[in-house]
């Protein structure tokens, strides 16, 4: 899903460098991130970052609801195109087919 966020090189890179703000704000000490969507083996962190990612996520009702859907739609906002499709994104996580699972990181 994050791939289909910043489409060019400038905005992914400030895209990430706001990433990686906010997990050294977070108390992250092991986190790096190089991409927004996870897949370059440049993106490391500890289990101890991805916790208080976690429990940051699971602070904002939107974001944590999101986390807890096998797939979620949405429109994006339009800029400056008229007609704007709904995006669907799936979850990977095959956990959430559990009822005591609410999302969020799998490992």
């Amino acid at each position: 899903a994050a791939l289909d966020l910043p489409s060019e090189d400038c905005a992914m890179a400030r895209f990430v460098s706001v990433m990686n703000r906010k997990a050294a704000e977070l108390g992250c000490t092991a986190c790096h991130f190089c991409d927004s969507h996870g897949c370059s083996i440049g993106n490391v962190a500890s289990v101890r970052d991805v916790a208080l990612i976690c429990a940051e996520v699971s602070r904002h009702a939107t974001l944590a609801s999101i986390c807890g859907k096998a797939e979620y739609e949405a429109t994006p906002r339009p800029n400056g195109l008229s007609r704007v499709k709904p995006r669907i994104w799936k979850n990977t996580n095959v956990l959430l087919q559990q009822p005591w699972c609410s999302g969020l990181k799998t490992g």
